[in-house]
């Protein structure tokens, strides 16, 4: 079975968005932890070690939700808008 985590990032971040949109990031979330990782877009994100990946909250991927899996573990690290989520790997890629 599929455990998460959230960082203290993810739940900061989590706590600045819409209430609509922290119902459908719970609704996602759910998703992923059944398995049902068509629904929500999991991808792997391109140049980062150890990887991360980022999943769609919305159909028209306005909001993301960017992760890293290690083992049976989902850890979600942040929630922002594609535009903001587009920075955030901006910025990791630079310290790594």
């Amino acid at each position: 079975m599929a455990k998460l985590e959230l960082t203290e990032s993810f739940e900061k971040a989590l706590s600045k968005v819409p209430i609509d949109i922290q119902e459908k990031a719970a609704d996602k979330i759910d998703s992923l932890l059944e398995g049902k990782t068509g629904s929500i877009r999991l991808h792997r994100l391109t140049g980062f070690r150890p990887p991360l990946w980022k999943m769609d909250v919305m159909p028209n991927k306005s909001w993301q939700i960017v992760l890293e899996i290690i083992g049976d573990t989902y850890r979600l690290l942040d929630i922002a808008t594609h535009k903001e989520m587009d920075r955030y790997s901006q910025k990791q890629r630079a310290k790594r």
